[in-house]
């Protein structure tokens, strides 16, 4: 079976390609969030503050012996969707081009890392591309086709609940530009099953929990979170300090401490919320609270201002490293065997450099947008290039906005989306590249 025209050997080839930061790394990378997922999920129980399906991934797509099973599913799902993109959508029927773009997604890009990161990110993106390519592109494939893009985009929308977020946004941002299009009324059967869908994925993290713990709940710690948030931005201790006196509550003990940061009020054993019950006991304390602050509108202006300076920060959030490296030793790891020396002869534990990694990728993009300017390849952009780009545009403003309003602005956060820049710089420099991937060249740079 030859590689041109074998479509599992390619995604196969692909995948391997996108993995590069495995190879000279050593083994997955573990952010310190990845161990709850890990820990939890290989006991089957429920994750205390976040959703628990990717931990149950963890558990059962390593099948209890290695979890580069994880990773490679990661970078399988991938190189799937990324193929569906760039054969089907794009129409660049190139594969030596398609296997030269993993391996620049990989090597020159955040995408190696996002695969190689034991943590729900690439789901997040990989559900926003099948969003779109169910919304304007579903007849361009099978209908079985089809139906399998709904399944990755359910499997991908329950690993986390900013998911379900980030793709109500993006689905509002698109029927606001298809109206202005006018062309809502032609598409509203589609985004009314899109939202149906979204809906669902999301209740379908319900289900989970439902299964594991018994109870049906999509977050027991979302009022924590926001609590975290409106403690760093200072609006809780303006709210506490202004209410406190007329309405001494639990909250009121903690106003001395505040403002602070997000993660240390969150997860610091000193942290003033430990004193009012942690993150889950006082949680119906905290939701009151927030209820109070977001229906009063001065501090509702206070959190909408506080909000878009972050997401403007987390737009701009792009380099890769951000959590990764050594720690202590991860009695986690015992799950599987071999699985903890691995780490520790990786070469995370000896603490990559990131700057140069991050020198490296900016180069890497440079050298995309230089060539794309020079060869004048924005005048000769198809349809689907330009509503592929609108896309990756409004997906990077939906990312910031939920993750920079209502959490702590973060790398991890936007690089796990900001790769699709990569993938559009190089679907739109193919007509330019391909003679170099071509038998018949012709006229080259």
């Amino acid at each position: 079976m030859k590689i041109k025209n074998n479509a599992i050997i390619q995604i196969l080839a692909a995948s391997i390609l996108m993995l590069i930061p495995l190879w000279y790394n050593g083994s997955p990378l573990y952010y310190p969030d990845s161990m709850g997922y890990i820990f939890w999920g290989m006991q089957g129980m429920e994750i205390p503050e976040r959703a628990a399906t990717y931990g149950l991934f963890v558990r059962y797509f390593s099948l209890g012996q290695s979890l580069w099973l994880n990773i490679y599913f990661q970078a399988f799902l991938t190189a799937f969707i990324v193929r569906i993109l760039w054969f089907k959508i794009l129409e660049i029927n190139n594969p030596f081009y398609f296997l030269f773009s993993c391996l620049v997604l990989g090597l020159g890009s955040s995408l190696g890392w996002t695969l190689a990161t034991l943590m729900p990110d690439i789901f997040c993106t990989l559900s926003a591309v099948c969003l779109f390519l169910l919304l304007f592109f579903r007849s361009r494939y099978s209908v079985s086709t089809r139906w399998f893009l709904i399944l990755i985009f359910v499997f991908c929308s329950i690993q986390h609940v900013s998911i379900f977020l980030i793709n109500m946004l993006l689905l509002a941002f698109f029927s606001v530009w298809l109206w202005v299009k006018g062309q809502f009324k032609t598409q509203i059967i589609g985004l009314a099953g899109l939202f149906f869908l979204v809906f669902l994925s999301n209740i379908g993290i319900g289900l989970v929990h439902k299964m594991v713990s018994g109870s049906f709940y999509i977050s027991k710690s979302s009022g924590s979170f926001l609590i975290g948030r409106l403690a760093e931005t200072g609006i809780l201790g303006r709210y506490l300090d202004e209410n406190c006196a007329s309405n001494p509550g639990p909250l009121c003990q903690m106003r001395t401490a505040l403002p602070m940061g997000a993660e240390y009020f969150l997860w610091n054993e000193n942290s003033p919320i430990k004193t009012t019950g942690g993150l889950h006991d006082a949680n119906g304390y905290y939701k009151e609270a927030i209820a109070d602050i977001l229906t009063s509108p001065k501090y509702l202006a206070y959190f909408v201002e506080a909000g878009l300076r972050s997401a403007m920060k987390q737009f701009f959030l792009l380099d890769i490293g951000d959590g990764l490296g050594g720690g202590e030793k991860l009695k986690q790891l015992r799950f599987f065997p071999g699985n903890e020396s691995d780490y520790n002869m990786s070469k995370q534990i000896g603490q990559i450099n990131f700057f140069r990694l991050n020198d490296f990728c900016y180069l890497v993009l440079a050298g995309l947008v230089f060539l794309f300017v020079r060869s004048r390849a924005i005048f000769d952009l198809s349809p689907d290039l330009k509503i592929t780009a609108i896309f990756i545009v409004i997906l990077l403003i939906s990312n910031a906005l939920v993750n920079g309003a209502l959490s702590t602005p973060l790398n991890r956060y936007q690089v796990r989306v900001f790769w699709l820049v990569y993938l559009w710089l190089l679907a739109a420099l193919y007509p330019v590249l391909q003679p170099y991937f071509s038998s018949d060249p012709k006229s080259k740079l």
